[in-house]
C-alpha cells in the first residue's frame, strides 16, 4: 500500500478544491481518482478544511441562511437540494450544520410510501373481486328456498307504503337470481326474480328495523 505523503497533502489542499482538478491531481500524483477523493475525505475529516469550494472562508453565512438551513435540515432534506437552494456546495451545507450543532430528522425506508407497480394495482383489484365474488357466493347460498320478505308494491304513494307490502318466498335458485311468487287476494300466482343482493338487502333492512322498534 503506497502511503500518502506530505508533499501530496499539500498539493491536494492547495490545488484540488473542485471536481475540475481532479483529473490533473490524477496525473500529477500518479493515483486513481477513487484513491485521490477517498483521501481528500480524510484530509477534510481530520483537518476540518472543506474542499471543492475556493471561496467559502469569504462567503460569510448571514443569519437569514442560517434559519434556512436550520429549518431545511430539521425537515430533513438532503444535503444537495440544501445546497441548491442557498447557492452553496453540499459540503459546505454539511459542514456549516455540524457547526450550528443542527440534527437532521432521519427518516427510513420505511417511512417512505412503497412504490406501486402496475402489477401491484393488477393484483389489488384482482383481489377485490375476489373478494365481491365471494361474497356474493356467501349470500347466495344463505338465502334457502323458502325464504319470506316483504317488499312494496310499485306505483304507491308514501304514506300508503306500509299498508301494501307484499309477502314472497323463493321457490327456484338459478346462478344469478331466485324466482319468486306471492300469492293475490284472487288466489292467482305470481311470478318474479330477484337478484339475490336485492333480497339480502331487503332482509338486512327488515332485521335493522325490528331492532330498532325491540
Amino acid at each position: 500500500m503506497r502511503i500518502w505523503t506530505e508533499e501530496e497533502n499539500d498539493y491536494l489542499i492547495k490545488n484540488c478544491r473542485s471536481t475540475d482538478d481532479m483529473e490533473k491531481a490524477v496525473k500529477k500524483l500518479g493515483r486513481t481518482a477513487a484513491s485521490i477523493r477517498s483521501h481528500i475525505d480524510y484530509i477534510s475529516e481530520n483537518r476540518e478544511l472543506n474542499f471543492f469550494e475556493k471561496k467559502q472562508s469569504k462567503k460569510i453565512w448571514s443569519v437569514k441562511e442560517e434559519e434556512k438551513l436550520e429549518k431545511m435540515y430539521s425537515e430533513g432534506m438532503y444535503a444537495c437540494k440544501i445546497a441548491k437552494t442557498l447557492g452553496r456546495t453540499e459540503g459546505a451545507i454539511n459542514n456549516h450544520a455540524s457547526l450550528l450543532g443542527l440534527k437532521k430528522e432521519h427518516r427510513s425506508d420505511a417511512d417512505l410510501p412503497a412504490p406501486v407497480s402496475k402489477q401491484d394495482i393488477i393484483c389489488r383489484d384482482r383481489w377485490h373481486i375476489y373478494k365481491e365474488k365471494k361474497h356474493q357466493e356467501n349470500i347466495k347460498r344463505a338465502i334457502e328456498v323458502g325464504t319470506w320478505f316483504e317488499v312494496y308494491e310499485s306505483n304507491v304513494k308514501a304514506k300508503e307504503l306500509e299498508t301494501n307490502k307484499v309477502e314472497y318466498i323463493v321457490v327456484e335458485k338459478y346462478k344469478n337470481f331466485a324466482i319468486c311468487h306471492r300469492k293475490t287476494k284472487s288466489g292467482a300466482v305470481i311470478k318474479k326474480c330477484f337478484n339475490y343482493m336485492d333480497i339480502y338487502n331487503i332482509l338486512k333492512d327488515a332485521r335493522e328495523n325490528e331492532l330498532k322498534e325491540a
